[in-house]
């Protein structure tokens, strides 16, 4: 193959130097040799003519006195005039012999350029024959490979942690799968299965241990799942698997599909809570699972998507590790949902939100140490609806920032009544992380309202910091350079690595008031309140308690150094009036 190559190379470009380069360059050659036939002459007759000139000026000297100078001067210019003709004319065949000479170079070039094509039309024989021998040789699968070389074919429809399908492959084999089942009279059922608390998984080992859990949980579906069944890793802690089952009365055991699909999802709950090694010791999961069918509950990928979340949201919302089949309750819980949504919506465009403010006392002294911020939403059939309750719905309809902007707004107004001498805590959920340019929004606020930015806290639920840290320490510097304080809402749940946050990093930590459930009379749960306790004094910044019901657990607190208490024991929220009027009033809390 080389050898052919190299002669059909060789022929034509032999081909190409023989008829053209030399033809042309014989040509220029014969013509520059008359060019300087034509130049010898014409310095020939230029010399000629100089001593033609040499000898008139010498006869005219010799004849001035004798002769007229007339004809003299006449022949002189003659004379003169010739040879400016002669000098014009070898300016003309110099410059010509110039140009001719380029030529001559110009060809020569090409010459070596077509002898140096010869040589790497050689060389790139060589090279194709190469890699036609690499060609033919099987390539095996190497998924690491691929992954490194990013084979963009491959990685477009696998998950490259897992080694499973991802959202593209799952997409593509509803849309090409739904329609032929659905024609054979099969059924279709769709599993989405989320792991719970994951991120708090990857908080505690790392993101390395986290991926190497996902890896052992993709291993153990493909294990034990049919091979018929397909399982794709959709999300970051989410898996889907897509499984066609027969129709009713077309199962060998004569099962209904509502049985089948509950034996499977029994099982797969059972795969995810085989604990996994994790740092050398055992970690349980659990996980939580939607389940859609059609064409029970929808005739198309999309709605089947869709109420399999749907279903998936629900049974996170009971608590998790279970799982949940979409059906007419869902659908109602769904539509109820929607409907709850826009009438928040009109709640906030019209009269907006109801705000209270729950007196913080000092525990030292009794005195109002600050005030907490309490959004309820007073609905015309449920009543009032605290921020816990309906905050989540917000979240789910994009309803958080007109949430957040009226409670800044009603801070304020509290703030300008008391002339900023007690600080505001303003707690919002975590997803006002997701909104753009939050903290510069918040200043906006505070500086239209005119008052001192010192007077306010914001405060964020500590688990932020498993799904956001970065997002959550940017936010905290960025107020405390403008004179905001920043505050953390723990809970008995929250597993947050305290020594790794930056020094100066929040300027209060609160606790929920569950944690004070059954203070001090239990003594696991002391030990939980002086543990945050503790910390707070390692930090340097101080703690305010929730949940204060009773003269015990202000004595407790009291003991142990807690700074600040709140508590229905203390005082209920109260309204702007109210507040301002009881801001010099005195609380026991022992």
């Amino acid at each position: 193959m080389r050898e052919q190559a190299e002669e059909q190379v060789n022929g034509s470009t032999e081909e190409r130097v023989g008829e053209g380069t030399e033809n042309q360059a014989e040509e220029q050659s014969i013509d520059l040799n008359e060019l300087r036939g034509q130049v010898s002459e014409f310095e020939e007759r230029a010399r000629n003519a100089e001593k033609l000139l040499t000898k008139a000026k010498q006869e005219l000297l010799d004849l001035t006195t004798s002769s007229s100078k007339e004809p003299l001067e006449k022949r002189l210019e003659e004379v003169s005039e010739q040879n400016n003709h002669l000098s014009r004319a070898l300016q003309v065949l110099q410059k010509q012999l110039e140009e001719r000479q380029k030529d001559a170079s110009h060809w020569r070039g090409r010459f070596l350029l077509s002898e140096i094509d010869v040589v790497a039309a050689s060389g790139r024989a060589e090279q194709a024959e190469k890699k036609l021998s690499e060609a033919v040789k099987p390539v095996p699968y190497d998924q690491e490979r691929l992954i490194l070389e990013r084979d963009l074919s491959w990685m477009a429809f696998v998950d490259p942690i897992t080694g499973l399908g991802n959202g593209n492959r799952l997409d593509l084999e509803m849309k090409k799968s739904l329609p032929t089942t659905l024609q054979a009279g099969k059924l279709m059922a769709l599993f989405v299965i989320d792991i719970d608390k994951f991120k708090e998984l990857n908080n505690f080992a790392g993101w390395e241990a986290g991926n190497n859990v996902l890896k052992k949980l993709a291993d153990q579906f493909q294990t034990h799942i049919p091979k018929t069944s397909l399982m794709v890793r959709r999300s970051e802690d989410e898996f889907c698997m897509l499984e066609v089952m027969d129709g009713p009365g077309q199962g060998e055991m004569g099962e209904s599909s509502l049985v089948r699909l509950r034996q499977i999802a029994d099982f797969l709950l059972s795969l995810v809570a085989t604990p996994q090694e994790v740092n050398y010791q055992k970690y349980p999961l659990t996980a939580s699972i939607g389940i859609s069918i059609a064409p029970d509950d929808a005739d198309n990928a999309s709605e089947l998507l869709e109420n399999a979340y749907s279903a998936l949201a629900t049974a996170k919302r009971a608590g998790g590790g279970r799982y949940q089949i979409f059906s007419q309750n869902v659908y109602q819980e769904k539509e109820r949902r929607a409907n709850l949504a826009a009438e928040m919506r009109g709640t906030l465009e019209g009269d907006g939100l109801l705000f209270l403010y729950r007196p913080i006392v000092n525990v030292a002294k009794g005195n109002l140490a600050a005030a907490a911020l309490e959004p309820f939403w007073q609905h015309p059939s449920h009543g009032r609806i605290a921020q816990d309750d309906f905050m989540p719905l917000a979240e789910d309809y994009g309803l958080v920032g007109a949430c957040v902007k009226q409670m800044i707004e009603a801070a304020c107004e509290l703030s300008r009544k008391m002339k900023g001498s007690v600080p505001v805590i303003i707690s919002c959920p975590s997803s006002v992380l997701k909104i753009s340019d939050f903290g510069k929004h918040f200043m906006d606020a505070i500086n239209r309202a005119r008052v001192d930015p010192r007077s306010f806290v914001l405060e964020l639920p500590a688990e932020a910091l498993l799904n956001s840290k970065t997002e959550v320490v940017k936010l905290f510097t960025e107020l405390s350079r403008w004179g905001l304080g920043s505050s953390l809402l723990v809970s008995d749940n929250t597993a947050i690595n305290w020594t790794s946050l930056p020094e100066s990093f929040v300027s209060l930590l609160h606790t929920k008031a569950e944690v004070m459930d059954s203070v001090p009379a239990q003594e696991t749960r002391r030990s939980v309140v002086q543990g945050y306790l503790d910390m707070t004094k390692r930090l340097a910044v101080p703690m305010l308690v929730s949940g204060v019901t009773d003269a015990s657990q202000g004595h407790f607190l009291a003991l142990h150094g807690c700074a600040w208490a709140a508590g229905d024991f203390l005082a209920t929220p109260l309204d702007v009036k109210d507040f301002v009027s009881r801001r010099r009033a005195t609380w026991r809390l022992k």
